[in-house]
């Protein structure tokens, strides 16, 4: 059944993307498809990316945005990647060359590789030059990066950091209004509220 839904959503994508008033090439167009649906439908965006022929991308721009396009739907879809052999296009060319935003997305995917190998280091730091930057405008990229930067510091035992990572993330799922995303970080602080014994933030949060 999920393969026929599967098929159902690649023939309609096509048809969408087919309709799409765009003056790059038909690999662009698939790409911008999957990018629209990357939030709401990881599934479909990954199964449109996997019908690209790599071959025919025609520069490096396109490549990059390939490999980050395709590394979003993987860790949207659970697929744990621990090699680079996705990413590196993206980080061969938004690291000098992409936007504030390109850059912090790249960098935050270069994290998550990190995170999964079990490197901690390389992870955080991969996560704070994506949010080195004052001219950021995706919101949601760099809550993401709060998360994981908390999660992080709940590993190595900073429940401090782990609390106020937590904390800044919520505020700004607020502010974006995915309430069930803020409720999840006010829940991580409050757990860490009481794992330090600090009432004030624990009654402060609830």
């Amino acid at each position: 059944m999920k393969f026929l839904h599967n098929i159902l959503v690649l023939m309609l994508l096509s048809l969408a993307c087919s309709t799409i008033s765009c003056s790059g090439t038909k690999e662009q167009e698939t790409l911008n498809c999957a990018e629209a649906l990357m939030e709401s439908h990881p599934d479909s965006a990954l199964i449109i990316l996997s019908t690209i022929d790599k071959g025919q991308l025609s520069d490096k721009n396109q490549k990059a945005k390939y490999a980050l396009l395709m590394s979003m739907a993987l860790d949207k879809n659970y697929i744990d990647t621990t090699t680079f052999d996705v990413l590196q296009p993206a980080c061969d060319y938004y690291i000098e060359k992409g936007t504030p935003d390109d850059m912090l997305r790249t960098y935050y995917y270069r994290g998550r590789i990190f995170q999964n190998q079990g490197d901690h280091d390389n992870a955080l730091n991969s996560f704070s030059k994506g949010l080195d930057n004052p001219h950021l405008t995706d919101s949601l990229t760099i809550a993401r990066t709060l998360v994981a930067i908390g999660y992080i510091y709940n590993e190595l035992f900073d429940i401090d950091s782990y609390v106020s990572y937590s904390l800044k993330a919520a505020d700004i799922y607020n502010g974006l209004a995915f309430r069930n995303q803020e409720l999840d970080c006010l829940f991580k602080a409050l757990d860490g509220a009481i794992i330090l014994g600090n009432q004030s933030i624990g009654d402060s949060i609830i």
